[in-house]
């Protein structure tokens, strides 16, 4: 389940917005599925998320936004290596 940014956004700074999140993440896992957090921007929210248990985070604090690059239709692509056009930039947490 996807986290959208605008919740992330105040997550070390709001106590209400924590508890939306840390509602969510005990919801998801409670069904079986993984929690991926966008739009983490700051340490401070890094740390709260892995308080709260979050499986992967993505965001800026990480990499900065790719420029979009043509679909690539060939059978012979195969994955991207590190740092290739396709990778995208993602943390999974302890």
């Amino acid at each position: 389940m996807k986290i959208d940014r605008a919740f992330i956004k105040g997550i070390d700074e709001s106590d209400a917005t924590r508890a939306v999140v840390k509602g969510i993440i005990t919801i998801a896992h409670g069904v079986g599925m993984d929690v991926c957090a966008e739009g983490v921007e700051q340490p401070e929210q890094l740390a709260v998320l892995r308080e709260l248990d979050c499986d992967i985070v993505s965001g800026w604090l990480f990499a900065p936004a790719l420029a979009p690059t043509p679909i690539r239709t060939s059978s012979t692509v195969g994955p991207a290596g590190p740092g290739g056009p396709d990778t995208v930039a993602v943390a999974l947490l302890p």
